[in-house]
């Protein structure tokens, strides 16, 4: 993509103005937007560059909507337009290619605290989400959460893996996420759920509701020597 930071533009703008930044936090008075945000709208559309500005890691495609999910590293999508809007490490892209901007308003501040790493869908097309981060929309949310079919938050989902700070996995980031009928089989690099050290190593078995499974859990063992071990 283009680098917008410390540029400088001319005969680009309105008005045929010059813009320069010599950082990201500059600020300019139009609107609020930011120096960069301004230079890069300054830009011909075919200079833009298209699709997410950093990284997918993960994407789904809901059958009931025929929609993609995506997640990831991002923080921008530009379609074909030339549209460019701020998305937070998960959007929706419409079939035509334009972003779901009902799901953009339901998802509000996003993913934050680390990024999107696995995603998977229920039976109804629901969404989980796994990762390193911990927040979604401002509601807490340790590695792992669900969203509607729309991208609204499940808080009973999140009740159930614990709101607070040290609810659902305290470290590492959830990898993998299959489905099952009702039931979540996860990995990744964490150790410990709702602040219980060893008490998940790198696997564990969920409910679509949340519930940790501890039978699961007691079978392929708790402590250090439990579940998946780091390689020498």
């Amino acid at each position: 993509g283009f680098d917008t930071t410390d540029a400088t533009i001319s005969g680009m703008a309105p008005n045929n103005c010059s813009l320069k930044c010599n950082n990201e936090s500059d600020m300019l008075a139009a609107n609020g937007k930011s120096c960069i945000d301004k230079v890069y709208n300054a830009l011909p559309t075919y200079v833009r560059t298209k699709g997410f500005e950093g990284t997918i890691n993960a994407a789904v495609r809901q059958s009931t909507t025929g929609k993609m999910v995506y997640g990831g590293s991002f923080s921008y999508y530009t379609d074909n337009n030339g549209v460019r809007t701020n998305v937070k490490n998960i959007a929706r892209i419409n079939t035509d290619g334009t972003l779901d901007t009902t799901f953009n308003t339901n998802i509000g501040t996003g993913v934050a605290g680390g990024t999107v790493q696995s995603l998977a869908l229920d039976a109804s097309n629901n969404i989980y989400v796994g990762g390193s981060f911990s927040s979604i929309n401002g509601f807490n949310s340790n590695r792992i959460a669900k969203l509607g079919i729309n991208g609204n938050f499940d808080t009973n989902f999140q009740t159930n893996i614990g709101n607070t700070t040290t609810g659902g996995f305290n470290n590492g980031q959830v990898s993998v996420i299959k489905v099952s009928g009702s039931t979540l089989y996860v990995g990744g690099s964490f150790t410990n759920w709702k602040g219980s050290t060893n008490a998940a190593r790198y696997i564990a078995k969920l409910s679509d509701a949340g519930i940790f499974d501890t039978g699961f859990q007691g079978n392929v063992g708790t402590g250090t020597t439990g579940g998946f071990q780091e390689r020498e």
